[in-house]
């Protein structure tokens, strides 16, 4: 089995809370309404015949070999694991997305630890 990684995240986590430090391949926002569906003016009514038309709903998170429909933030708080979890292989799958990861747990050095070696 090939495998092909979609993405590239990394995550921290700290007192402050669950943030995403880096992304790979950057997210770009899309739009899920197609231009045409605008209207010119938001003082308009909508057409009865548009309404019972719904846009096909979203069957996959993968799309052109990207990692979409995932925001930032469930990104971090999906990433950011207790310590008890840390220093070993971590895997989840959402949807048709599989999040292999290996979370690891930093310790800030002390000034005296820099001073002694």
């Amino acid at each position: 089995m090939e495998v092909n990684p979609l993405s590239i995240i990394l995550v921290k986590s700290d007192s402050k809370g669950d943030r995403l430090l880096f992304r790979y391949p950057f997210h770009i926002k899309e739009s899920n309404e197609p231009a045409n569906t605008r209207r010119k003016n938001p003082y308009t009514l909508p057409i009865i015949e548009d309404l019972l038309q719904s846009p096909p709903q979203l069957t996959s998170n993968i799309f052109n070999g990207h990692l979409t429909g995932f925001t930032d933030e469930f990104l971090s708080s999906l990433f950011a694991v207790k310590a008890e979890l840390c220093n070993r292989k971590f895997e989840l799958k959402v949807n048709d997305v599989r999040f292999v990861s290996h979370p690891t747990l930093l310790q800030r050095r002390n000034k005296t630890q820099d001073e002694s070696g």
